[in-house]
């Protein structure tokens, strides 16, 4: 059995790895999320953009749609360079 704080140590480093987090019925049932953090251009994250969809729609195949990370994660960026964040 996995203790709960390398669990979540686990889940931030997947999370920090890939640039973006997902949700599903986590808060709200028959709902999932997606979130993507803000930078400043000192590389600290400020904030965060996402979006909440019904399951249906959000996931594709189990996993996130792949269109939708990318608009997030876009918008992330885009915002992040506007606070001065180094381009990825």
């Amino acid at each position: 059995m996995v203790e709960p704080a390398s669990a979540l140590e686990s889940e931030l480093l997947t999370v920090k790895e890939r640039g973006w987090a997902a949700e599903v019925e986590e808060l709200v049932m028959g709902e999932s999320s997606l979130a993507a953090p803000i930078e400043d251009r000192r590389g600290v994250t400020v904030g965060a953009i996402g979006i909440s969809r019904p399951v249906e729609r959000m996931m594709e195949n189990g996993s996130s749609r792949t269109d939708l990370v990318s608009y997030v994660r876009e918008t992330a960026r885009a915002v992040s360079r506007d606070l001065g964040a180094i381009p990825w």
